[in-house]
């Protein structure tokens, strides 16, 4: 919680402590970047105590479907989502 706690609260001085300046375009994005990384960090970081833990109990089995799952349900919604988003920001994605 440590983690999250820095990086949605002190994500401005974060940002200022690596050079990026408060009046610079790119600031608002970045901002917004560490606020979601620093609420899924609670998630990110207990999914990978419970692999840990599966893994110490020598049960690899479950982790890896559960990796599967997650990697084929993300590869469908970025095929959903980033192409209708993309559109008109001449970006590749």
């Amino acid at each position: 919680l440590g983690i999250a706690a820095a990086l949605t609260l002190g994500a401005g001085r974060l940002l200022n402590t690596l050079g990026i300046a408060a009046g610079s375009p790119m600031r608002p994005s970045a901002v917004a970047y560490l606020l979601l990384r620093g609420l899924s960090a609670p998630a990110s970081l207990g999914l990978c105590c419970i692999q840990g833990a599966f893994r110490g109990a020598r049960d690899t089995r479950t982790p890896l479907l559960g990796l599967a799952t997650v990697t084929a349900v993300n590869v469908a919604l970025d095929a959903a989502f980033i192409p209708a988003r993309a559109l008109g920001w001449g970006a590749a994605g």
